[in-house]
């Protein structure tokens, strides 16, 4: 995989667009709450997705689909350093 389409910054995307690796799969839905329901957002180049992490039992998974579901970065590629802002 090239690291180098990955988005610079904390998101899955920047202002050249969406990273190539972050995929939202519309057809198969998860329940967030008792009332929101949202489409799978995967990660192949991480190889995880939002359902993987909220069928865990951990809490702490539960976050990390959050954080996913919110295009946060998690694979930490090309992340920006305070010194670079």
């Amino acid at each position: 995989m090239d690291k180098s389409k990955i988005p610079k910054g904390h998101y899955c995307y920047d202002t050249n667009g969406q990273c190539p690796y972050y995929k939202e799969i519309q057809h198969i839905k998860i329940p967030y709450t008792s009332y929101y329901y949202a489409p799978v957002v995967e990660c192949t180049y991480l190889e995880v997705n939002t359902a993987q992490f909220w069928l865990e039992k951990e809490s702490n998974d539960k976050w990390l689909a959050w954080l996913l579901h919110d295009s946060c970065k998690l694979c930490g590629e090309n992340e920006i350093e305070e010194e670079e802002i």
